[in-house]
């Protein structure tokens, strides 16, 4: 079982730039939108800004560099797949808590080792499938977002994962969305949490 945590990359200056300007805009128009952006709407920081921009442009700075853990547990038997799984969530601003496997018998293992925030599994794999592990899951009584993504998918196949418990599918060959479904199961899967807290009150 291969686990590691990844380390922090630099952000990318130019990718930086292309996000932050816009063309026919000047420097302090694009700083206060991307003040305001960063601070989800802070009408402080936006004054801020405009009384000393200098300042919060380093600010700014700051806020974007701030990466966010994400436990992620890869039922994959790709090594190659699985270090582009990887370099694809650190660009998307993740620091990784990592761990890949691909036989039932590690996942558990893994499983009952420590808490995980999203699962992302292969459809099929010669030791393992999707649909083995979704069991594996349902067993334990675990609820953690789980999201296929393979290169080998059918429209069958697909209905037939999300009936059986997965929370989304992606192929491999475009994890564009990868990132806001990853975001966007993990809140769900906090509100279920939260539902069945108020439950048990």
């Amino acid at each position: 079982m291969e686990n590691n945590v990844i380390p922090l990359l630099e952000d990318n200056p130019k990718d930086e730039a292309l996000t932050l300007g816009a063309p026919g805009k000047s420097n302090i128009v694009n700083d206060v939108v991307a003040a305001h952006d960063a601070v989800s709407g802070s009408h402080e920081a936006i004054v801020t800004l405009l009384a000393d921009p200098e300042s919060s442009r380093h600010q700014m700075t700051e806020v974007s560099s701030v990466r966010r853990s994400l436990r992620v547990l890869s039922v994959e038997d790709s090594q190659r797949d699985a270090v582009l799984l990887k370099r694809h969530l650190l660009s998307a601003g993740y620091e990784l808590i990592y761990s890949r496997v691909e036989t039932s018998e590690k996942m558990r293992a893994a499983l009952e080792k420590q808490d995980w925030d999203v699962i992302l599994c292969d459809y099929s794999m010669p030791l393992f499938s999707a649909l083995a592990a979704l069991a594996l899951l349902k067993e334990l009584g675990l609820d953690i977002p789980f999201i296929v993504i393979s290169s080998t998918i059918g429209e069958l196949a697909a209905v037939e994962l999300m009936r059986a418990g997965a929370h989304d599918y992606l192929m491999k060959e475009n994890l564009t969305r990868l990132a806001p479904i990853i975001e966007r199961e993990m809140q769900e899967a906090k509100n279920r949490r939260a539902r069945r807290g108020a439950e048990d009150e």
